[in-house]
This record gives structure tokens, sequence and C-alpha cells, in this order.
């Protein structure tokens, strides 16, 4: 939705400034162009932005909390991909590694 409100906004804009600056087809299809590709840009970030939300905890992501346990979650699409991330979490010797050992989605 965002990106084609700002595709639209920048449709306008762009028609609206190519006709101001030049009359010329070229000069008002590239106001366009360039201004359809910044609002749908504009309106995709926008959108993200305002539907988006991070936990009550995340400000504690950039803590360091020593003598602390710290938690992780893994979540893998495939088997080979889930493999590398439990060993690379077996590496550094972790108090617990627990799995809920689903054949899809493996957490």
């Amino acid at each position: 939705m965002g990106a084609a409100a700002g595709a639209g906004v920048g449709l306008l804009v762009g028609l609206v400034l190519g006709a101001i600056v030049d009359t010329t087809a070229g000069v008002v299809a590239s106001c366009v162009v360039l201004f359809v590709f910044a609002g749908v840009t504009v309106g995709a970030y926008v959108r993200f932005e305002r539907n988006v939300g991070f936990s009550s905890d995340w400000s504690a992501t950039f803590v360091d909390v020593r003598g602390k346990p710290l938690w992780v979650a893994v979540r893998a699409r495939d088997e080979s991909t889930f493999d590398r991330a439990r060993s690379a979490l077996q590496t550094i010797g972790p108090i617990e590694l627990r799995s809920d050992d689903r054949s899809v989605g493996r957490n």
C-alpha cells in the first residue's frame, strides 16, 4: 500500500514539475520516472516503519549484560541452515541448547 500510494503521489508530482520545467515529452517522462521511483521508495519505507513493531525489550539488545544468560532464537527454513546455526552455537559452549525438532521450519 505504501509503495502504491508513493507511486501515485510521485506520478502527480512528476507530471506537474515536468510540465512546469519544460513541456517536452522527454523532460516530463524523466520527471515522472524519477518521482515515481522516489515515491515508491519513500512510501514503502514509511509503510514499513509505521507497521513493524519492535519488542519492548529491543533496547536491551544493545546492553552489555555480563554474567547473565543470553537467549538466542534461530528459525531456519531448511535443514542445512538449521544444522549450521546449531553447530555455530555449539562452538561457544552454551549453557543449554534446545530444539523443537519439527522437520519444517525448525526452531
